[in-house]
């Protein structure tokens, strides 16, 4: 294990401890180095989520701003999870069986509980339903 100070190019120095043979610490020293660091990558992907949640037109959320920067990327996730909900009970539902109708059935309280939770302006609200598993 070695330790590599490096600026990234993002501008950032940030120390590294990289483990393996040299060859394969240097060049993994190099590759990070041509990234942005860890903290601006989140950055980045908390802004992204943050433009695609306002253009959906859910509202703005409420609490701390390192809760608000989480809970923003939380929130895009449940929504790509919601459109592929809505999308396997609609396929659940084109199959006109029974079969499909219960399938289709244990897709409606999922739908619904993301649906109730889209509505919250609570970060807080998002963070703790980080742990719901569907």
């Amino acid at each position: 294990m070695a330790n590599y100070r490096m600026q990234h190019a993002c501008g950032h120095t940030v120390d590294h401890n990289l483990t393996g043979p040299t060859s394969r610490r240097e060049w993994l020293a190099g590759s990070m180095a041509n990234d942005n660091c860890k903290d601006c990558q989140r950055a980045e992907a908390n802004a992204k989520a943050t433009s695609k949640n306002q253009e959906a037109g859910l509202p703005a959320l409420e609490g701390s701003e390192k809760q608000i920067s989480w809970a923003e990327s939380l929130r895009a996730k449940r929504v790509k999870q919601l459109a592929s909900l809505r999308e396997d009970h609609a396929d659940a539902k084109s199959r006109n069986s029974e079969a499909g109708e219960r399938r289709a059935a244990r897709y409606e309280p999922q739908i619904k509980a993301i649906e109730e939770l889209l509505k919250s302006n609570s970060a807080k609200a998002f963070i703790d339903a980080n742990a719901w598993e569907f």
